[in-house]
């Protein structure tokens, strides 16, 4: 009996740790848009204020101060691309569109 005990809670206690995951399904299908968030991971959240920002943050829109264009494109596998367009003009002090 203490070895049927012993053996249910060994397998309680690991089972965190047989059935650990990391990642989502897909996570090798979600792309990026633009070098500079790229090579920060994807972690471009605050910091877009550019044309990426229509990806990342659409509200960093407002902080564009000149009229940008973004283009990415990647050849993936198996005849299959990314492209990505985005632009963005500023209209007032605090606001932009894009």
């Amino acid at each position: 009996m203490r070895r049927v005990s012993l053996i249910g809670i060994t397998i309680v206690v690991f089972a965190g740790v047989i059935f650990a995951q990391f990642g989502q399904a897909g996570d090798f299908l979600r792309f990026g848009a633009g070098a500079r968030s790229l090579a920060m991971g994807g972690a471009y959240t605050v910091l877009a204020k550019n044309a990426d920002a229509l990806l990342y943050n659409p509200a960093g829109l407002a902080g564009t101060e000149r009229w940008e264009l973004s283009l990415t494109h990647a050849q993936l596998f198996m005849d299959s691309r990314y492209d990505f367009v985005s632009f963005a003009y500023p209209l007032d002090l605090k606001s932009g569109v894009g």
